[in-house]
């Protein structure tokens, strides 16, 4: 993915990403190599090749966490039956 994101203070790396989102990076990962990620919240790529997002693209991912989450029973919790 070549997108030119110039400001250097807006990229969030893998590591602070983990921490924001509270997912593993194997996690995010799976999510960016099966596709899952809608193409506009794909990472950036820097000269060295690690991948970046921005912040704009970190909160887009949020609500797209919550939106995926939604109906999904809470962990460790039985559904009523």
């Amino acid at each position: 993915m070549t997108r030119d994101v110039s400001n250097f203070s807006d990229r969030v790396y893998m590591a602070e990403l983990e921490k924001k989102l509270k997912r593993n990076r194997s996690t995010i990962r799976v999510w960016e190599d099966r596709k899952w990620l809608p193409e506009e919240l794909m990472p950036h790529r820097d000269d060295q090749g690690w991948r970046y997002w921005t912040t704009e693209q970190v909160k887009q991912i949020k609500k797209w966490m919550r939106s995926r989450n939604k109906g999904r029973s809470q962990p460790g919790r039985r559904d009523p039956g």
